[in-house]
């Protein structure tokens, strides 16, 4: 297993127990499980800037769905109804807080819910990156404080959305340590000693 991938692994599993630890905080629980899957598809910035996150993510997702795990197709079988839930939901589509509820975001969120019927088949990795689309606002709107500890405004996402990371952060997890040698971008931050970390070229130490 390479240095990235088992230092992805140390970082994600560290937050999927602190996440188990924090059973009767639901936002809590949103929040450790986001920063158990950033762990895992985060890439390290280059000379043309910041990585672009949601693009990562988008990559990241292509690469577990072309991994073929059947674990993962029958668990978002399973979800289905909490998927739906998201899918639905006009909160959590860009297109409502910049235009409003139009008929061009109400035709967009009836495609992604007819999408379920053959959910989980062909398209996988469409799927997974449009039902992260859902999950990726909604954590926008925690992480970034335009959502109160615990609001009630949002527990028809929260709660959803808390069960399918719940779910499928750990098979991500198994997909990196099942397919070590795939390539799952370069380890942003590396520790100290670690293959990427910037050298010490100070002529006076």
């Amino acid at each position: 297993m390479s240095g990235d991938v088992e230092s992805r692994l140390y970082r994600a599993e560290s937050w999927l127990k602190r996440a188990r630890d924090s059973s009767g905080h639901l936002d809590g629980q949103f929040i450790f499980h986001w920063i158990a899957l950033n762990a895992l598809y985060g890439q390290r910035g280059s000379e043309a800037g910041p990585p672009r996150d949601r693009d990562d993510l988008n990559v990241f997702l292509s690469r577990i769905a072309a991994c073929g795990q059947a674990t993962l197709r029958d668990a978002l079988t399973s979800l289905n109804p909490d998927a739906a839930l998201l899918l639905e939901s006009e909160f959590l589509y860009e297109d409502y807080w910049i235009t409003g509820y139009t008929d061009s975001l109400a035709m967009k969120i009836d495609r992604a819910t007819r999408t379920l019927e053959s959910w989980p088949g062909r398209g996988l990795a469409r799927n997974l990156i449009a039902l992260f689309g859902r999950l990726a606002i909604l954590r926008n709107q925690i992480i970034h404080g335009s959502s109160k500890d615990g609001s009630g405004a949002n527990r028809a996402s929260v709660e959803p959305a808390v069960r399918i990371l719940t779910r499928l952060v750990p098979i991500f997890c198994f997909a990196l340590r099942s397919h070590p040698d795939r390539d799952w971008g370069l380890l942003p931050f590396p520790a100290k000693g670690r293959h990427g970390h910037p050298e010490d070229l100070r002529r006076t130490r």
